[in-house]
C-alpha cells in the first residue's frame, strides 16, 4: 500500500516465506561483512606461525577476529600440559567432548610454544657458532681463488708465499730443539722407538748414544711385557693362551724362534726374559754412529741450505749464514729468492715463445718467423722482420730478448713509453685508453683512466701483465690446482671433525671451543701445505705450449672459471723442466703432476671418500670386537 512505510513492508513480506530473498545484499568488500575470521584447528609449536595466521584477519588495519581449537590429544599438550592441569580440568567437571575456555589452557599452550622457541633458537644459535669458523674459513679461501681467476696481483701473493715459506723453514731449522727433534725422528725410524726430544740434552755423541739406548731398551721392555699379558694372561688357564700368536709376534719383532712346544715349557716371566735379553742383544748391536751428523753446530744451517737449494736453486754457504740470527738468515734468503723470481720473470716468457715458435718451425719455418716477429714487436717495439729472425741462432734470439725483457720490466723502458704516451695524448683519458688498449692488447677503459693521479701506475700494471703474461698463466694453473685440491681435503676433514668433535664432550670439553680451536689449526696447516707446494713448483715447472689452443700473443681475456678450466688445454698435467739432468726432470715431472693433491686419489669425490672412511672403519671395528672377543675366550 501506498500509505506503508518501507519498514512495514519489509516487515510485512518477513511474515511471507517465499519472499525471504528481499533480505539479501552483496557486498564489495569483506570489510563491510564484518572483516575476515580465521579459524585455527591446532596451534603450532611457535608463537610466530600463529600471529602470521592471525594477521590474515586484519591486514592493514582492516577489521577481523580470529579463533583457535586444540584439543587435548594434541602433540603440543600431550607434551607440555601435564598430569596436574589434566587432573584440574577433570575436577572441574570436564567431560567427553566439551569445550574447555579457560587462562591455564591458554597459559600452558603459550609456555610451551615458548620452551619449544628457546630450544630451536639455542639449536640455531649452536649451529651458528659452528658455522661462523667456515664462514671466515671461506671468506678468505674464495678472496684468494677469486683473484687468481682474474690474475689480480699474482706476483705479490706469490712473494707473500715466498716469505712466509721462507719463515717457516728458517724458524723450524733453527729452532733450539731441532736436532732434538731429528735425533728422535731417527730413533723412531731406525730403531722403532719414540723418544721426547726434550730427554736428548747431551751434546757429546756417546752420551746421546746411551741416552738413546737407555730409552730404547726401557721402551722395549714395556712393549714386552704388555704383548706378553695379552697372548699368556694370568687370567686365563696355561691351555688357552694365543702361542701360536706369541710365537709369530716373537719372530717379527725381535727374530726370537719360540716354537709353541717350547713355550708351553715357559711361564710368562722366563718367557719376558728371554725376549727382554733378546731385544736388548738388537739395541746394543745397533750401530749409532750416525748420530753424529746431528750433532754438527751448523746441522740445522745445513739442513736449511739444503731446503733453499731444492726450493729455489739457490747456493748458500752454510758457515756464511751461521754468522747471522734467525731474523737475518730469513732477510738473505728471502732477498735471493725474490731476485730468482724476477729473473724467472725475465726469462721464463722468453723460453716459452721460443719453444713455441721451434715447434712451429719443425713445419713451417716462415709462419715461426712471423709469429717470432709478431710477438716480439708487439712487446719490445723492436720491429723485426722473418728475414732478421732467421739469421740469429737460437742462444743469440734468447740472449737479446731476455735482455729487451729486462729492460722492460725493470730496466726503465716500460715507464719512459708510459710518460711519452701521457704526454702527447691531447684527449685525455679516452686518447690513453685507446693507446693502451692497441700497445698492450688489453681491454682499457677510459673509465680505468679517469682519476689523473693513478693513471701511470695503471698503465704500467697493464704493460707488466702484457710483459709476464705466460709466468702468470702457469702461476694461476699451479694456484688454481693446488688451491682447489686443497680446500677439497681441507672441507673433508672438517666434515670429520663436526661429526667426531662432539665426543669431547665426554672428556668436559666444550665442543664448540674444541672445533674452532682445532679447525682454525687445520686452516692454517692448510695454508702452509699450499705456501709449500706452490712455492716449489713455481721455480720448476713451465707450461708446455700449445699453438692450437692460444697463440702466443693471443688477446686478453676475461678471468671466469671456465678460463680458468681451460687452462689445462695449453699445459700438460705433468710439468716439464727446462735445461735439467733427466733424473732431476723426472723427479720435477713428479712433483708437478702431484701438484695440488696430497694422496693418490685425489680426484676422488668427498662422498665416496666419505663412504671408503665409513667402511675402513667399520673393518677396523669388527677386527677389534674379534680380538676382545678371542682374548674373553682365553
Amino acid at each position: 500500500s501506498a500509505s506503508m512505510t518501507e519498514d512495514q513492508c519489509l516487515d510485512l513480506l518477513d511474515k511471507v516465506a517465499e519472499l525471504r530473498l528481499h533480505r539479501l545484499e552483496i557486498y564489495d568488500h569483506i570489510e563491510q561483512m564484518g572483516g575476515l575470521h580465521i579459524v585455527g584447528t591446532e596451534r603450532h609449536e611457535a608463537r610466530r606461525i600463529d600471529n602470521q595466521l592471525r594477521g590474515r584477519s586484519g591486514r592493514q588495519g582492516d577489521r577481523g577476529s580470529s579463533r583457535f581449537f586444540i584439543s587435548l590429544e594434541d602433540d603440543l599438550m600431550q607434551l607440555f600440559a601435564g598430569k596436574t592441569t589434566m587432573a584440574a580440568l577433570s575436577k572441574l567437571g570436564m567431560k567427553e567432548g566439551d569445550a574447555i575456555e579457560h587462562r591455564w589452557i591458554t597459559k600452558s599452550v603459550e609456555r610451551a610454544q615458548r620452551k619449544v622457541e628457546e630450544r630451536n633458537y639455542e639449536i640455531r644459535k649452536n649451529l651458528l657458532e659452528y658455522d661462523e669458523v667456515m664462514e671466515y674459513q671461506r671468506n678468505t679461501f674464495y678472496g684468494i681463488r677469486q683473484n687468481v681467476l682474474e690474475g689480480n696481483n699474482i706476483d705479490d701473493l706469490i712473494f707473500n708465499y715466498l716469505t712466509e715459506s721462507v719463515d717457516d723453514a728458517v724458524t723450524t731449522c733453527l729452532d733450539k730443539e731441532y736436532v732434538q727433534t731429528q735425533i728422535a725422528e731417527w730413533s723412531r725410524q731406525t730403531l722403532d722407538i719414540s723418544i721426547e726430544p726434550d730427554r736428548l740434552r747431551s751434546d757429546d755423541l756417546s752420551g746421546v748414544q746411551a741416552q738413546i739406548k737407555k730409552e730404547a731398551r726401557a721402551e722395549v721392555a714395556s712393549v714386552i711385557d704388555v704383548t706378553t699379558g695379552e697372548y699368556m694372561s694370568d687370567d686365563l688357564p696355561p691351555e688357552e693362551w694365543d702361542l701360536r700368536g706369541l710365537s709369530s709376534w716373537a719372530m717379527s719383532r725381535f727374530s726370537v724362534d719360540l716354537k709353541q712346544n717350547q713355550l708351553r715349557q715357559m711361564n710368562i716371566n722366563e718367557v719376558k726374559t728371554q725376549l727382554t735379553e733378546a731385544a736388548y742383544g738388537q739395541i746394543d748391536r745397533k750401530d749409532l754412529a750416525d748420530v753424529e751428523k746431528f750433532l754438527d753446530p751448523t746441522y740445522g744451517y745445513n739442513d736449511l741450505v739444503q731446503w733453499v737449494q731444492q726450493k729455489f736453486g739457490i747456493e748458500i754457504d752454510p758457515q756464511t749464514l751461521s754468522k747471522f740470527n734467525a731474523e737475518e738468515v730469513s732477510e738473505k734468503i728471502l732477498l735471493q729468492a725474490r731476485d730468482a723470481y724476477r729473473n724467472r720473470e725475465v726469462t721464463y716468457p722468453v723460453d716459452f715463445i721460443l719453444e713455441m715458435v721451434f715447434r712451429t718451425a719443425q713445419e713451417d719455418r716462415t709462419l715461426a718467423a712471423e709469429q717470432l716477429c709478431h710477438w716480439t714487436n708487439q712487446r719490445f717495439e723492436l720491429e723485426w722482420n722473418p728475414d732478421h729472425v732467421t739469421k740469429m741462432s737460437g742462444q743469440e734470439l734468447r740472449d737479446r730478448l731476455i735482455a729487451e725483457n729486462k729492460d722492460w720490466l725493470s730496466g726503465g723502458k716500460l715507464e719512459a713509453a708510459v710518460d711519452q704516451a701521457m704526454a702527447t695524448s691531447n684527449n685525455g683519458p679516452d686518447s690513453l685508453a685507446k693507446w693502451a688498449s692497441n700497445r698492450f692488447s688489453q681491454s682499457v677503459t677510459a673509465d680505468e683512466l679517469a682519476d689523473h693521479d693513478g693513471q701511470r701506475n695503471i698503465l704500467i700494471g697493464k704493460g707488466r701483465a702484457l710483459l709476464r703474461s705466460e709466468l702468470v698463466q702457469l702461476e694461476r694453473f699451479v694456484l688454481l690446482q693446488i688451491l682447489d685440491s686443497s680446500w677439497k681435503d681441507h672441507l673433508y676433514s672438517m666434515d670429520q671433525l663436526k661429526d667426531s668433535v662432539g665426543l669431547r664432550g665426554y672428556a668436559e670439553k666444550d665442543p664448540r671451543i674444541e672445533y674452532k680451536r682445532e679447525g682454525a689449526n687445520q686452516f692454517v696447516q692448510m695454508q702452509k701445505i699450499v705456501r709449500d707446494r706452490v712455492t716449489e713448483l713455481i721455480f720448476r715447472t713451465k707450461l708446455t705450449a700449445d699453438m692450437e689452443a692460444r697463440s702466443a700473443y693471443g688477446s686478453h681475456q676475461r678471468a671466469s672459471h671456465a678460463d680458468a678450466e681451460s687452462l689445462a688445454g695449453i699445459a700438460s698435467p705433468a710439468a716439464e723442466l727446462a735445461g735439467r739432468g733427466t733424473d732431476e726432470q723426472r723427479s720435477d715431472l713428479d712433483a708437478a703432476d702431484r701438484a695440488g693433491s696430497s694422496s693418490s686419489d685425489r680426484n676422488i669425490s668427498r662422498k665416496q671418500r666419505r663412504a671408503r672412511a665409513a667402511t675402513e672403519g667399520k673393518q677396523k671395528k669388527q677386527q677389534q670386537f674379534k680380538q676382545r672377543k678371542r682374548r674373553k675366550r682365553h
